[in-house]
């Protein structure tokens, strides 16, 4: 965690994150998943810290991998259905990672018809990413999103390279 700015504001959120994103895995598993994003971090790191949003972003990528044995993450922020997810991690934990981008979509501010993605929240952000990898990112913004972070496309490009050594 030190790699990672975390404002103290943030602390509360990112445990409830975590302790959602963790649900049904295994002490042992949840271990693992935490020493594999540090050691991918460490790694692929282009800053001494960087935004929590990257941090919920690595664990969510590696509990889902853990849940499924592979990394798909478009159903989180496609309206679709996705029954063969649905199935294979469980309608609740499916419904709870759907809700952060439903969640975006509730607010009433919008820029260019887009749901805004709040530049303080590392959840939206997160969710923004998630967008990104399956979205041409242009102007701040992917698919029906936006963020006005200045540094989102950095995080973004960062993200891909993390999910696409993890999609191994």
């Amino acid at each position: 965690m030190n790699m990672f700015i975390i404002q103290d504001q943030e602390r509360d959120e990112l445990e409830k994150f975590l302790k959602e994103i963790t649900f049904g895995i295994e002490i042992r598993a949840q271990e693992k998943i935490f020493e594999n994003a540090e050691s991918i971090h460490r790694l692929m790191a282009e800053q001494e810290k960087m935004d929590s949003a990257i941090l919920a972003f690595e664990l969510l990528v590696l509990c889902i991998k853990e849940k499924m044995s592979t990394v798909s993450m478009k159903w989180i922020v496609d309206t679709s259905g996705y029954p063969d997810v649905e199935t294979r991690i469980g309608k609740d934990y499916f419904d709870s990672i759907r809700d952060y981008a439903k969640h975006i979509r509730q607010y009433p501010k919008k820029v260019n018809y887009k749901f805004v993605c709040k530049e303080n929240d590392f959840v939206d952000k997160m969710i923004f990413i998630i967008s990104g990898l399956y979205n041409e990112y242009k102007n701040n913004e992917c698919d029906s999103f936006y963020c006005a972070d200045k540094e989102i496309q950095q995080k973004l490009n960062f993200s891909k390279k993390v999910y696409e050594l993890l999609k191994i």
